[in-house]
């Protein structure tokens, strides 16, 4: 099976700057992601140190860091990516390092899913924006317009199904 991005480890700078990491001129930190890998993050103004085990090999890199002014105030952190230069808002942890995507020419998952799978995919969110526990207030023509586009989904998901697997005769 082919990886893709969301495999993978994320270093996210909008994430780190929500967290404080950026505020201080100087900061040591330590994050940890939701399968227990943990990191070390030093911040020195335009440089981050990263201290990071990967199959229990403990590994060091450095990340140059930089802001950009937005046309409506704020200051958003992006990272250069250590093995092309160019800014990115995300890093992945793959086996070599934290690089951007494309070094790791790493697609995203809806690129690679089949017909079906998309297709199961939007029933799921369908569902979700119409009965889930997030679901917000919504018109009465707007729900009959999901309710019409979920059916018609899953008359394809059917269709598509029958396709694929073929008709079981009992």
């Amino acid at each position: 099976m082919q990886h893709v991005n969301e495999d993978c480890l994320l270093l996210d700078s909008n994430r780190l700057a929500q967290m404080g990491i950026f505020k201080a001129r100087h900061i040591r930190a330590e994050a940890q992601w939701e399968g227990g890998s943990n990191i070390l993050l030093v911040y020195m103004g335009e440089h981050m140190n990263l201290k990071y085990s990967v199959n229990g090999r403990p590994y060091t890199q450095e990340i140059t860091i930089s802001t950009m002014p937005c046309h409506f105030g704020g200051f958003p952190y992006y990272f250069y990516c250590p093995a092309c230069s160019t800014r990115r808002v995300n890093l992945l942890l793959g086996m070599t390092g934290f690089y951007c995507r494309e070094c790791y020419d790493l697609p995203y998952c809806s690129q690679v899913c089949r017909y079906l799978d998309r297709l199961i995919t939007k029933n799921h969110a369908l569902q979700n924006r119409l009965w889930g526990e997030n679901r917000r207030p919504m018109r009465k023509s707007t729900r009959r317009c999901l309710i019409a586009r979920l059916n018609s989904i899953q008359d394809e998901i059917n269709k598509e199904s029958m396709r694929r697997f073929g008709v079981l005769i009992c």
